[in-house]
Formats: structure tokens, sequence, C-alpha cells
């Protein structure tokens, strides 16, 4: 069985950071952006990953900054993934 922690990695590899990383219209900098808090979330636990993503990525201002640059890169479902994934990674989740 796998862990949370992996499960919430291979639903953010999938949907998010393999799609971004690997697409040949990112640009560098957003790259870079994304392998630096794929790389972070590598040292965190499960809840750490949890709080950063409904704490950061999620927070109302920064989705909106992040859902327009990503836009700008040709990539439309941010907002959509992230409300997904606050559906299905929720702290009831994680402590059953």
């Amino acid at each position: 069985m796998m862990s949370k922690k992996q499960l919430i990695m291979d639903y953010l590899d999938l949907n998010l950071f393999i799609p971004i990383l690997y697409a040949p219209q990112t640009s560098p900098q957003l790259k870079l952006d994304f392998e630096h808090t794929r790389a972070r979330f590598s040292e965190f636990s499960a809840e750490g990953i949890l709080n950063y993503v409904w704490n950061i990525l999620a927070n109302h201002e920064v989705k909106m900054i992040f859902s327009n640059r990503l836009m700008d890169e040709g990539f439309y479902n941010y907002e959509q993934i992230l409300d997904d994934f606050k559906h299905k990674f929720t702290y009831d989740w994680l402590m059953s």
C-alpha cells in the first residue's frame, strides 16, 4: 500500500508537475519554479504538503497569480486541479 505522501505526490505529478515540466512551451523560469516546489515537497511530510497546498498554492491571491501565469503559458486547468486536490486530499483523509 502506498503512503499518503506518495498518493499526494502521484496526484500532483500526474496533474501538475509533469505536464508543466515537460511541456515544450513552458518557460525556463516557470520550469525552475515548479522544479523548486516539487523538490521542497519531497522534504515535507504528507501533512506538510497538504498545509502548503491549502495555505499557499490555494490561497485566493496566489491561486489567481499562478493561474494567470500558467494560462499565459498554455495551461488552463490550475484552478480545477487545486479544487480537485482540496476535495480528494482533506485532513479527514489524512487522518484516516
